[in-house]
């Protein structure tokens, strides 16, 4: 079941990098979407746990902060 859900988190994030790729407007959710499954999985996993979820808080935190870095002067 994890092995599914981990496929589809990986399809995620290809589906999101070819919609930022082609300047589809929707690849921010697409990409936030991707990287909240595998914090998720991750968070019910009975292991230690594991390095990329560092990654997984990291890249939402970007999207969210993102537009009020851009709209600061420079």
């Amino acid at each position: 079941m994890f092995a599914a859900l981990w496929v589809v988190a990986a399809v995620g994030f290809l589906v999101a990098a070819l919609a930022f790729v082609f300047g589809w407007t929707w690849w921010q959710p697409a990409l936030l979407a991707a990287t909240l499954l595998p914090l998720v999985l991750t968070g019910l996993d009975s292991g230690p746990p594991n390095p990329g979820s560092l990654v997984s808080v990291v890249i939402p935190a970007g999207l969210l902060l993102a537009p009020r870095l851009q709209g600061s002067p420079g």
